[in-house]
């Protein structure tokens, strides 16, 4: 095939597959030359109305008529340059950044750690430990003794040494080596940084020695001696009687503990009896409320009756503690059983725990793939073998070299200044490293941190290439954004503050601004139980002027007392009185207060003019619809909008 033949052919596919992607999502409508996508139409038609969007003719043309308003606004708030403010750009980042990162993560791995999470959470772990403990920032070298240390704990175990032998003599951890090793029941999820423990724990079969694993402590070897139904997550109040008085025992405690419950048991009020009797004060406001609790974290005595409760207002006989004697309420249990439920509480729980991290080395691992990432060994191994003991100083510098590229994917690339910038920047990690070892070894350890950065620096930026509803909502925020900006410019700030024009806009619709007819309520309270007294009172406000009925009652103390307000015909006040001057309401008693209460109509106005300041609010709210009515008719005079007919009907169903 000679070269003619393939150049026509070739332009043949392209135009062909152009053609087929402008009839998969034609142009449906344009302003000042920006087109509007019919996925783009349709994304936020369904979005913005839910069930609402019946494509209906009407409907469609109604919201038509508002997006194409919505991008004439956004076009002028690109060509006043509102799109290049850096405080609005900087809004924009921090929007994209948040988004972001629900992208930079596997879908797929975040759902099997869940899964592993809420398999795990149905059962609890009786295990034992063996500590060799080992601080976070341990140097290198420390870390790898303890290491050693760990393995060959191990290893005797595996050549038949006892484990409870060994947890006594050798464990870190005194409180449990007093036990032999005994921590008791743990159930899923370990707190931050004991993923391993916890994976070991449910990973090691009943009576089986794990493997070495790590955690924030240092490293354990764990023995595996019972699994149980997972106990879960109670809500509890209690009521406690103390044992104990700055040491001293107090001998009544435990009857006055049984009298208690019996009280509670016979139908006794909860509240005021914990309110009146319990000891300890965190709880007395509360009822007693604890929260909700898990395994391991009060006394066995007290975990054990309180989920050994079977319905929520149960309650337990006392229960002794260290601190005390408990009579214990169950309020509520968490239902594990509900799996979505506990996915919504559990979510950000595993993206925030060291977990996560599995998923970001999938996903990290995928970028690369796809991405076709290389690095240059060569340029890496000049870059570090020429590092030295400063490196590991505060006061290193970047070296000067010359620019190489050290690491690549399709379209991006980063030098070993990039990279040099980068070690100068994280000092703190330069700090952390062993500086025994030859500032290679780090050197190397921080390009792999770097290597994790890029990708996802790499694949950050190519989340609207490769997330369709990533671009969509991308675009929502920055045209809201400008939307907004240009919006308040050139309405909202006008109506308030142009107020010559408010004032212009509010003498030619005065008609828009009455008062429906009003009256003057005066409203009484009268500072007694004696209703004869109060009966007077209001006999007399009916005849006479309120500061006559002040000035007879008031002689000696303050009994009357009112408040004056007007209201439109209609109110809510007035639906109880007849629209009349000298209209009462009916006396009514607060028991609390101790007072009596009534109203009376003292004066019916007429429909009447509000003023300027009365109706402002109303004023400025319809002065800033007339500013964008007008302004509308600007902007359509200022851009051109081609709407094309034959797609709009295609959506029409």
């Amino acid at each position: 095939m000679n070269s003619l033949i393939r150049i026509s052919l070739f332009c043949f596919f392209l135009c062909f597959s152009s053609y087929l992607g402008a009839q998969n999502d034609p142009v449906l409508f344009s302003v000042a030359d920006e087109d509007v996508h019919l996925s783009e139409f349709e994304y936020i038609y369904n979005k913005n109305n839910n069930d609402k969007a019946n494509y209906s003719k009407e409907s469609l043309e109604e919201y038509l008529d508002l997006y194409v308003k919505f991008k004439l606004k956004v076009a002028k708030a690109k060509d006043m340059g509102l799109d290049t403010v850096p405080r609005l750009q900087k809004e924009l980042a921090g929007y994209r950044k948040k988004l972001a990162d629900s992208y930079l993560s596997d879908k797929e791995v975040s759902e099997k750690l869940f899964d592993e999470a809420y398999e795990r959470m149905q059962t609890d772990v009786k295990v034992s430990h063996i500590l060799v403990k080992v601080s976070q920032n341990s140097a290198a070298n420390t870390e790898e003794a303890a290491k050693r240390k760990a393995n060959s704990i191990k290893e005797q175990i595996s050549k038949g040494a006892s484990f409870e032998e060994m947890a006594k003599s050798m464990s870190d951890d005194k409180s449990s080596a007093s036990n032999n090793g005994m921590l008791g029941y743990f159930t899923a999820m370990l707190p931050s940084g004991f993923y391993e423990f916890e994976s070991a724990m449910y990973n090691t079969k009943v009576g089986e020695v794990s493997e070495v694993v790590k955690s924030n402590l240092g490293f354990h070897i764990l023995k595996v001696h019972d699994r149980r139904p997972a106990r879960g997550e109670m809500e509890v109040a209690h009521l406690l009687i103390r044992n104990k008085v700055k040491g001293v025992e107090v001998k009544n405690a435990k009857p006055k503990a049984d009298s208690l419950y019996k009280v509670i048991a016979n139908g006794g009020n909860w509240e005021s009896l914990v309110q009146q009797y319990s000891q300890d004060k965190n709880t007395l406001k509360k009822g007693g409320n604890l929260g909700y609790f898990g395994i391991n974290q009060y006394d066995k005595s007290f975990e054990d009756a309180a989920f050994a409760l079977e319905k929520n207002g149960d309650i337990t006989e006392p229960i002794e503690t260290k601190i005390g004697y408990h009579v214990i309420k169950r309020i509520n249990k968490r239902d594990l059983s509900n799996k979505a439920e506990v996915k919504r509480r559990l979510q950000s729980k595993i993206q925030k725990s060291p977990r996560a991290k599995i998923g970001k080395d999938v996903l990290i691992e995928k970028i690369q793939k796809d991405g076709n990432f290389k690095t240059n060994a060569k340029v890496l191994d000049a870059f570090v073998n020429q590092l030295d003991k400063e490196f590991y100083g505060y006061k290193w510098k970047a070296p000067m070299v010359k620019a190489e590229t050290i690491l690549s994917f399709d379209g991006m690339e980063s030098s070993n200044l990039d990279f040099a910038q980068y070690c100068q920047k994280n000092s703190r990690k330069r700090l952390r490293f062993d500086k025994k070892k030859p500032a290679s070894e780090a050197g190397r350890a921080m390009f792999e941190d770097y290597i994790r950065e890029q990708t996802l620096a790499y694949e950050e930026s190519n989340l609207e290439k490769k997330y369709p509803d990533f671009k969509a909502l991308m675009r929502e925020y920055s045209e809201g954004i400008l939307l907004f900006e240009v919006t308040k410019m050139e309405v909202w700030d006008k109506a308030s503050l142009d107020t010559v024009g408010l004032k212009k806009f509010y003498d030619g619709h005065r008609l828009n601004y009455l008062w429906k007819p009003r009256a003057r309520l005066e409203r009484y309270q009268v500072k007694t139980d004696d209703e004869k007294l109060a009966k007077k009172v209001r006999k007399e406000a009916k005849k006479k002027t309120t500061s006559e009925v002040l000035e007879k009652f008031n002689k000696d103390e303050t009994i009357v007392s009112y408040q004056t307000d007007l209201f439109e015909e209609g109110s809510k006040q007035l639906s109880k009185l007849k629209w009349k001057e000298g209209e009462q309401t009916d006396l009514e008693f607060d028991k609390r207060a101790k007072t009596y209460k009534f109203s009376v109509i003292r004066k019916v106005m007429p429909e009447s003019q509000k003023t300027l300041a009365e109706a402002k609010g109303y004023v400025i709210a319809d002065y800033q619809d007339d500013l964008e009515r007008k302004w509308i008719s600007v902007l359509k005079e200022d851009y051109e909008v081609k709407i094309n007919d034959k797609v709009f009907n295609s959506m029409i169903k």
